[in-house]
């Protein structure tokens, strides 16, 4: 079945936080066997009166070494420019050139990496109907897995490479909406289960740190309800709670607890909750009110057993303007605001290592603001501007090797699609590559 362009689209620009594993060895890709050409950026005015990160950043591109050990700086992109197939490429940010792994005589998407970052798994209509297949990450053998009439988007791989999870039939278009159905397959693609019905948004599937269960949100009586199951279908339950639709919950290192955020009972607001993973009462961690606070968003649990989470500061201001970054423990206990000194257009998050925390932070004075990449200890401590761009960045993902930032953003800050930019940012600031300068509409999806 011929995937849909539009969904496409709306799956390529939506992001995801999810922690990577630890890197393995790797090695460089065989030279390509089809090569795009960059083509030339546009000219954009150097930024004036911009404050200097401690180490000023040049736009270069890094020198087209091998990329030795590590699998740092890789990722795969599913692009769509041409409108008629989705076409998977590899690259490698040391190289600076993309690589194409399938062909252009079908659509193949949705790819995602093995936890150790070896294998590709990916969608495909190659074969007349969409199924499962996996590649290596020069693209060579390519293989299908699967032989069943189900359509496959939002690929989510196990952490412990054993299963692959994925939704069908989804479409955001209404009305009614279309709701997908949540699967899992092994890894070999044999034994296939169903393992849930009415996938709200299948950007919310997310696996449980010991690759045990799923957590997802599901429709329940006209609500939002935070669902549960064992990997094989198996002791599918609601938790009891309402969350929104979004990736607004996260699991707790162990995997037992899960933080969430929710509308707050007067509709003002939202409240940070956390709930037992086997079900019980949730309990507030955090909301309006409590400890100054306005409008808690986004969860992320750290590996000191924290929850970092921002803070809508002004409820009067545009929320790009006002955002504060907090730390809590799981108890509710010793609420710290960090970076008070800056005002936060985005939580990027905690690296893969636990040890630093990002933000896209605004700077400068009224029509004239801009944003920059700021990073300190996760205890708040050291912080220091990565950039020295003065561009307008809207939302941003660590590299699983922790030396790298992929950031979405505009050259200006009427966030104009022509001005839309997909950036790969060093952690010393020293490389930043434009990755649009390749593809049109794209996603990268790092190497672990």
């Amino acid at each position: 079945m011929k995937i849909r362009t539009s969904y496409l689209n709306l799956l390529a620009c939506l992001a995801c936080l999810l922690a990577a594993c630890a890197s393995a060895q790797a090695t460089t890709p065989p030279a390509p066997t089809q090569e795009r050409t960059a083509t030339p950026e546009p000219t954009i005015a150097a930024p004036t009166n911009l404050p200097s990160p401690t180490d000023t950043p040049t736009e270069t591109i890094a020198p087209t070494a091998p990329a030795g050990t590590s699998h740092g700086g890789q990722f795969v992109v599913t692009t769509y420019e041409r409108g008629t197939h989705a076409t998977i490429y590899f690259m490698d940010v040391k190289q600076a050139q993309p690589v194409a792994l399938t062909d252009e005589k079908s659509n193949n998407w949705s790819p995602v990496w093995s936890p150790d970052g070896m294998k590709i798994a990916f969608a495909s209509d190659r074969d007349g109907q969409n199924e499962l297949y996996s590649m290596n990450p020069d693209g060579s053998d390519q293989t299908r897995l699967t032989h069943t009439a189900v359509d496959k988007m939002g690929l989510r791989w196990s952490p412990d490479g054993k299963k692959i999870a994925f939704v069908d039939r989804f479409i955001p278009e209404g009305p009614p909406p279309v709701r997908a159905s949540l699967y899992v397959v092994n890894a070999d693609g044999t034994n296939m289960v169903k393992v849930a019905d009415q996938i709200v948004n299948p950007h919310s599937v997310k696996w449980s740190p010991d690759s045990r269960r799923l957590a997802f949100i599901q429709p329940l009586e006209a609500k939002m309800d935070l669902m549960i199951v064992e990997s094989d279908g198996t002791g599918l339950k609601s938790l009891g709670v309402q969350a929104m639709a979004g990736e607004v919950y996260c699991f707790s290192p162990d995997g037992r607890q899960l933080a969430y955020t929710r509308l707050n009972p007067d509709g003002k607001g939202h409240q940070l909750m956390l709930v037992d993973t086997e079900g019980g009462p949730s309990t507030l961690l955090a909301g309006p009110g409590i400890g100054g606070l306005r409008d808690p968003l986004a969860p992320r649990w750290t590996q000191q057993n924290q929850i970092l989470f921002m803070d809508q500061a002004d409820d009067t201001a545009p929320f790009y303007v006002s955002g504060r970054l907090f730390r809590i423990d799981p108890d509710g206990k010793n609420l710290v605001e960090l970076a008070g000194d800056r005002t936060i257009r985005w939580f990027i998050g905690p690296s893969a290592d636990g040890k630093q925390v990002a933000l896209i932070v605004v700077l400068g004075q009224g029509a004239d603001y801009y944003m920059e990449i700021q990073v300190m200890n996760v205890d708040g401590t050291e912080a220091r501007l990565v950039t020295n761009m003065g561009m307008y960045f809207d939302f941003g993902r660590w590299s699983p090797d922790n030396q790298y930032f992929d950031v979405f953003g505009y050259l200006n800050n009427q966030a104009h699609s022509p001005d839309a930019r997909d950036w790969v940012i060093s952690l010393d600031g020293r490389t930043i590559l434009d990755i649009r300068q390749f593809f049109d509409l794209m996603d990268p999806i790092w190497r672990p």
